[in-house]
């Protein structure tokens, strides 16, 4: 396979409510699978943490989970964009943060697909546990 302009897209989902509530494991459940199914494949990072200064001069962090995305359909970009701004308004931010740029990447294939039929399945179970 040769080289193709890609999306590569990374989204920010927090873990706590603004009131420091844990959300829902299921809820974050339900957008992994909901960008699963919108995307056709992603890479989830479980536990990440982001911190930022107040205007108090405070440091406050956070925990978050990563959810990443590579396609070169500008669609799923669209339509994962979109649902972003519905997880954003559900978890009640006024902002999402997603991360969007344009890159070249090259498929090494290591096995034939037909080898592996139950690569996706597996792929969507294995984050799973990690997710708190």
């Amino acid at each position: 396979m040769g080289e193709l302009k890609d999306w590569e897209i990374e989204i920010v989902i927090p873990k706590k409510d603004n009131s420091k509530n844990p959300i829902d494991p299921e809820y974050l459940n339900k957008i992994v699978e909901d960008m699963t199914r919108i995307a056709g494949g992603i890479t989830v990072f479980p536990t990440v943490f982001g911190c930022w200064v107040n205007s108090d001069g405070s440091v406050e962090c956070d925990e978050n989970m990563i959810i990443k995305i590579d396609t070169e359909n500008r669609e799923i970009v669209d339509k994962i964009k979109e649902y972003a701004k519905k997880v954003g308004n559900d978890l009640g931010q006024e902002v999402m943060f997603v991360e969007m740029d344009r890159v070249d990447f090259k498929l090494l294939p290591t096995r034939r697909l037909e080898e592996s039929p139950y690569a996706m399945k597996v792929r969507i179970n294995v984050w799973r546990p990690f997710i708190r």
